[in-house]
């Protein structure tokens, strides 16, 4: 004879639907965090490579002002 499950178990139906719904929500926040683990890295990365990137610019341009700068003093310092 087949004992029915909330009777066997001694468990009430708001105990499936409460375990249910928290098992509902885990895989949920596990799937957007497989998505967005992910993308804040990558998104990262090319920040930081877009910045290494702007501060290489920023090399050459201060270098090359400072070049200028030492020419136009030696320039003055010709006559």
């Amino acid at each position: 004879m087949m004992k029915d499950k909330l009777y066997k178990t001694h468990h009430k139906a708001a105990y499936y639907i409460t375990r249910k719904t928290i098992i509902g929500v885990l895989c949920a926040f596990s799937l957007v965090a497989a998505i967005v683990v992910p993308t804040y890295i990558s998104i990262k990365a090319k920040d930081n490579k877009t910045a290494g990137l702007a501060q290489e610019e920023s090399k050459e341009t201060s270098s090359e002002n400072e070049e200028s700068e030492n020419s136009e003093y030696e320039e003055y310092n010709d006559q």
